[in-house]
């Protein structure tokens, strides 16, 4: 194997490779890739909570003059593309839902005419406590890409309180924090709602606190040291129970703690500002009790939970751009702050107070000293709360969920100035209509039809504020059974609205189109439509890589690889493909090549060894060829002419066989080199051949080395040598064994890329993923093998776009479409070639080598090298 491709791409490769957590495209049906995926409640869905009383209905504004009447749609398909994509290139934001914990089922006396309700909010058909719904919340999360949850808070002892220690202990339970303390796959912190504090809650016990309500009608001084006391109880609480959770975000290593009190207001008798007594006299003196928390959460009566614990001084994060000069303020959280008027999205300008905009640009004067958290929202309808008073910001299908978080790009925030955190306002506020678990409508029906060997589609437009900035792409699958399963095909871009589907195996085919919406946006698809293919790749095609390589041919038979270089490895690829196109032109090609490739044998090279040869470099001015004096790998080089050889045999050209029959003896020669051990071979006494020079004994060599000497088995049974193919047959099977045996990693169901070095599919693509594929292509195992699964799988599960030309590597890698024709995905394999076709075509240039027109040719016509 060439490896100086692992110089090329491995730096592209690490580069690009970080942080990617793709999922393996298996086989589908047509209503699984639109039925439901969110923990919103939907009869018969695997992932809507299991105790679901019914299914969630959605929400409808009937109002005359709503623009996007539907605001809550019922739970479907939505994108799990990722929120950041959103905010600006390279975001590192995390990114949290609001959520609103309720726990109430069958309609009751609140309900309004139309509007069933129980205790006054709008039926989500789910109880937040119950550990199906906590279980199903989570699982959302994770598909979705979401970092936490910012749950909405009542108190200890409130039955909010008992759902948020629910979700502590399922992100624990669940496995969603292997990593420890601030590691969790899932997190969370506190939202203090202030309408807790007119309420009572369970008391702490511990000294100058208090569980008791606040009456709004007490006079300020009461009011504040009311207040005061209740805040210590519950702050002291949150130590306890919740800031020392491995799970409560933090920032520097202080557990934040956000503040959502309608200040001024709640309590007519104190003000906000002022001289006690006054809210900026309550944040006072919280402050002088958080810094000193260890002494002031002790005293509580024994048994009860360790209050004082150090967890870190708590942040305490105020609301909207005010936050951030808020009495004792360590950050602020923006909000959605809504009129009554529809069109006023409440994103811009940045001037007017409020707004997303000003909330950003506000926050560049204290990124460096405070907590930011920005906000996102779909929009905001609460014509069906209770206590509704016709505010509302229209959703406009979407675009306002995609201008509300592109405000922190347009407002500086890059990936060199990071937007620490964000917050979804929210994830089930049903009563105010800004939930994105049931997905947000983006107004799109998608329609598909088929003329001669093309796919198009479009999106139709149900509703005037319908835009395709809340598309992120289009998928295309494909069923060879009538419809019953359904394979991914194709994955375009937003603007695609066609398919070619002339590379199709032949047969009839039922295709649908798939929209896959920006982050959370609900996906839609096409109806199914048929289309009766003749066959793949049309013959052109091979005829096109034919002449590439004619027009890289020298006078002498030398093949032109990679700048100007002359690599008998990477011409020799380019050869078996010549020889399986079997056409005139291209056995002229071949036989030239052979031709160069015997006349250019070292007598013995500088390590000693009689029949290899050189890489050679050529001057286009001077016409010269050169020879560089080292070769890659001794055994690559020897093994794939060993396939040339036998391939190109099997085209009955007269030149060909006469050359092969008269230089036999050179061809055992070199195949010996594969067979002998030091110092005149290659081969280990286990067996394994080694890298010379190098030393390392790596898979995909030694595969090659196992398809070459079974050609070769092959060619001497042609030739009536039976001793010889008996030998050399042998030989073959001495390698399987070898390979199978020691270069199989059972741990971890994959090739090891080399003896002694496990692949990591995470890491780069050479030679990690491809020491998966070239056991099979190179016929070590069969493709039906548990091994040749297993590696496939991997690969797969890894590379799961490998189909669209979309593997980070410098190289095309034609040889995958080969790979995906063995492993059963003829349908993939051939959208490659025509990806790979309308990539490259006409010029053939870049990265496009002569190796790779030879795997072009193998992958058109089926066969193995």
């Amino acid at each position: 194997m060439k490896r100086t491709r692992l110089v090329l791409a491995g730096v592209l490769g690490c580069v690009l490779a970080v942080g990617l957590t793709p999922t393996a495209w298996a086989s589908t049906t047509y209503p699984a890739e639109q039925s439901n995926n969110t923990s919103t409640c939907v009869a018969g869905s695997s992932t809507s909570p299991a105790d679901c009383a019914a299914a969630f209905a959605g929400q409808t504004d009937t109002r005359t003059g709503i623009e996007t009447p539907l605001f809550d749609p019922p739970g479907g398909n939505v994108s799990a593309e990722n929120v950041r994509d959103l905010l600006y290139p390279g975001s590192a934001t995390k990114v949290f839902v609001n959520m609103m914990l309720g726990f109430c089922t069958p309609a009751d006396g609140t309900s309004s005419p139309g509007i069933p309700r129980c205790n006054s909010n709008v039926l989500t058909q789910y109880t937040s406590d119950n550990t199906a719904t906590v279980d199903a919340h989570l699982a959302d999360f994770v598909r979705r890409g979401i970092d936490g949850a910012v749950m909405d808070w009542y108190g200890p002892g409130s039955r909010v309180n008992d759902a948020t220690l629910k979700y502590q202990a399922e992100i624990r339970d669940r496995g969603y924090c292997p990593g420890g303390p601030q590691q969790c796959q899932v997190m969370y912190l506190i939202m203090y709602d202030g309408s807790t504090l007119k309420y009572p809650v369970s008391w702490t016990g511990i000294p100058n606190t208090t569980g008791s309500g606040c009456s709004t009608s007490l006079g300020g001084t009461d009011t504040e040291n009311c207040i005061v006391a209740r805040l210590r109880n519950d702050i002291c609480y949150m130590n306890g129970l919740h800031f020392g959770n491995d799970a409560y975000q933090k920032y520097n290593g202080r557990p934040m703690l956000q503040f959502f009190i309608n200040e001024g207001g709640m309590y007519p008798n104190l003000p906000k500002t002022g001289p006690a007594p006054s809210w900026e006299d309550v944040w006072f003196w919280i402050r002088q009790w958080t810094d000193n928390m260890h002494v002031n959460c002790s005293g509580a009566p024994a048994g009860s939970p360790n209050y004082a614990a150090d967890n870190g001084m708590p942040l305490l994060l105020f609301e909207n751009a005010g936050g951030f000069t808020h009495a004792q303020s360590d950050g602020a959280f923006d909000w959605v702050n809504p009129t009554q008027n529809q069109d006023d999205l409440r994103i811009s300008p940045a001037s007017t107070g409020g707004t997303v905009d000003n909330f950003y640009a506000t926050s560049l004067n204290y990124l460096s000293s405070k907590v930011v958290w920005g906000v996102a929202y779909k929009g905001f309808n609460d014509v069906q709360s209770a206590w509704g008073a016709n505010r509302l910001i229209d959703q406009r299908c979407g675009q306002t969920w995609v201008l509300s978080l592109a405000s922190a790009r347009n407002n500086g925030y890059s990936s060199s100035r990071q937007l620490p955190f964000v917050q979804i306002a929210t994830w089930n506020d049903y009563n105010e209509g800004t939930p994105i678990e049931t997905g947000i409508d983006n107004c799109y029906q998608v329609a598909a039809s088929v003329s001669g060997s093309t796919l198009t589609w479009q999106a139709n437009a149900a509703n005037g504020n319908a835009n395709p900035a809340t598309i992120s792409h289009w998928l295309v699958f494909d069923s060879t059974d009538g419809g019953s399963s359904y394979q991914q095909i194709a994955s375009l871009a937003a603007g695609s609205t066609s398919y070619d589907l002339s590379g199709l195996p032949a047969g009839t085919h039922t295709l649908f189109v798939k929209m896959v919406g920006r982050a959370d946006i609900l996906n839609q698809v096409s109806g199914t439509v048929t289309y009766a293919s003749s066959g793949p790749s049309p013959s052109s095609w091979i005829d096109e890589q034919v002449q590439f390589l004619a027009n890289h041919q020298l006078p002498d038979g030398a093949l032109l690889g990679p700048g100007n270089s002359i690599n008998p490895y990477f011409a020799n690829l380019a050869a078996v493909g010549l020889a399986r196109a079997d056409t005139a032109t291209g056995n002229t090609v071949l036989y030239k090549w052979m031709q160069w490739y015997l006349n250019h044998l070292n007598s013995t090279d500088s390590k000693g060894l009689s029949d290899t040869i050189y890489d050679y470099n050529y001057d286009p001015t001077t016409g010269a060829e050169s020879s560089t004096g080292h070769y890659d790998s001794v055994d690559s080089y020897a093994s794939t002419a060993l396939n040339v050889a036998y391939t190109g045999y099997l085209t009955g050209d007269s030149r060909i066989q006469a050359l092969v029959a008269n230089n036999i003896g050179t061809y055992e020669a070199i195949a010996n080199l594969d067979d002998y051990r030091a110092p005149s071979g290659v081969r280990d006494t286990d067996n394994l051949t080694m890298a010379v020079p190098g030393g390392a004994k790596y898979t995909m060599d030694n595969s090659e080395v196992a398809g070459g000497l079974a050609d070769f088995a092959q060619l001497e049974a042609a030739l009536g040598r039976t001793d010889q193919h008996n030998y050399y047959l042998a030989w073959h099977d001495a390698t399987v064994s070898a390979i199978t045996e020691k270069l199989w990693n059972a741990t971890k169901n994959t090739w090891d890329w080399a003896l002694g070095s496990a692949s990591d599919l995470t890491g780069t693509f050479y030679p990690n993923a491809t020491a998966q594929l070239w056991p099979t292509l190179f016929g070590v195992v069969r493709p039906d093998s548990t091994d040749a699964t297993s590696a496939w799988k991997a690969f797969t599960d890894r590379w799961t776009d490998w189909f669209d030309d979309k593997i980070v590597d410098s190289y095309p890698w034609t040889a995958m479409a080969r790979a995906g024709q063995l492993n059963g995905k003829p349908d993939q394999a051939s959208h490659l070639l025509s990806t790979l076709h309308d990539t490259y075509a006409p010029d053939w240039g870049g990265n496009w080598y002569d190796d790779e027109a030879g795997w072009f040719i193998l992958g058109a016509k089926g066969m193995d090298p």
